[in-house]
């Protein structure tokens, strides 16, 4: 490292003029000023940038070691190296001066080529700390700027993922609203022929209104569902296991009808996780709707799924289990970490299973598929 010497600042504070003197023509490469009491000295550090000080600890009115103290303890001179000119050797002196942040000392008389020297290291040192910080504000910058990225790209693709989960959501709404819809049209269907025929009677209006509005509850239901999913700054709460599984269900019930599958559910039905109650929902119906897709993909006969939730320590399991039998365990887990987005146009985009696992992270909870005795399952862990 090449230094251009007359470019360095260092002030002198010694009480005496002929130290200066000396010690100035010693330094005459440099561009030095001097100082002859410590006040001085403290006015001449507001005024200038110095990058070196040789201060003498015996003067009058305010010594060396109180000159530092104000030195250290202001913003703009704490990091300026100091450097102890003293005509005392002795142990305890030279321990108090590094103790208050001298780099080093100095035993008057000194010779000319131990302060050069001891100039010219301290200096070197002083830029080498100076190069290092800038160097580590730089990087601090780069790294702050491209975590910001990171996390606008992240929220962007967050965003692509809710935007395919939209769309698959109002396809499964409208396959699920067909249903109830025609059967509140088959219901009327029935009313109107009993009424052109004379055959109504006061219990068929009766069982007609109750079933009508079982079927417009369980359309407010999904309609409610789907709203609060795109809820914006929803806050975690405490949800029961048990009541938020079955009411998922009952979301796709006329599927487990019409596709023959046998449902179970087996539980602490107490058990409760803290999770925001909207995208719980949404991880549920997306993991039960993919074991239907994939059974019926399976093209298996006797379709089961198979729900379980339990505490083990400090720590809730939920598997969603279907036996499916035929499925790359290892395509399927890597899903997780693709984007929704980048699998437009497959077969595979159905899954999105790269939004429940963001919604499960996000949670501070974990998920990932396995095999066991059943066959494809997907555990979620929910930590406390």
């Amino acid at each position: 490292m090449q230094l251009h010497k007359y470019q360095n600042k260092i002030l002198i504070v010694d009480d005496n003029p002929k130290n200066i003197q000396v010690a100035m023509n010693i330094l005459k490469g440099y561009n030095v000023i001097y100082a002859q009491s410590g006040d001085k000295a403290l006015k001449l550090t507001k005024e200038n940038d110095f990058d070196l000080i040789l201060l003498d600890i015996v003067m009058p009115i305010m010594d060396g070691y109180t000159v530092c103290k104000f030195l250290k303890d202001d913003n703009k001179t704490k990091d300026i190296p100091i450097i102890f000119l003293t005509v005392k050797d002795d142990e305890k002196d030279i321990v108090e001066g590094f103790e208050l942040g001298a780099v080093d000392y100095l035993v008057k008389p000194f010779y000319s080529e131990v302060l050069l020297k001891r100039v010219e290291l301290h200096l070197k040192l002083a830029t080498s700390i100076k190069e290092l910080t800038s160097l580590n504000d730089n990087l601090n910058d780069i790294v702050c700027s491209q975590i910001e990225d990171i996390r606008k790209k992240d929220q962007i693709l967050f965003k692509q993922s809710k935007m395919l989960a939209l769309s698959e959501m109002i396809d499964m709404m409208s396959e699920q609203m067909l249903y109830p819809l025609g059967l509140m049209k088959l219901q009327t269907q029935a009313l109107e022929l009993k009424l052109i025929n004379n055959n109504m009677k006061n219990t068929d209006v009766e069982e007609s209104i109750n079933f009508t509005n079982e079927q417009l509850n369980y359309l407010n239901m999904m309609i409610e569902d789907f709203k609060s999913f795109f809820q914006q700054d929803a806050g975690a709460d405490f949800v029961n296991l048990n009541v938020m599984v079955n009411r998922v269900l009952l979301f796709f019930k006329d599927m487990f009808i019409q596709d023959k599958i046998e449902v179970h559910v087996q539980g602490d039905i107490h058990l409760e996780v803290s999770f925001v109650k909207s995208e719980l929902k949404h991880v549920l119906m997306k993991l039960i709707f993919n074991s239907i897709y994939l059974l019926k993909n399976n093209k298996i006969k006797d379709k089961k799924i198979n729900i379980y939730f339990r505490k083990k320590d400090d720590v809730i399991e939920l598997d969603v289990c279907s036996n499916v039998q035929e499925f790359d365990i290892e395509l399927l887990n890597s899903l997780f970490d693709c984007n929704d987005a980048d699998l437009e146009g497959t077969n595979i985009n159905q899954l999105g299973l790269h939004l429940v696992k963001t919604l499960i992270e996000k949670n501070l909870s974990t998920i990932y598929i396995e095999k066991n005795d059943l066959g494809l399952c997907y555990c979620t862990k929910f930590y406390k």
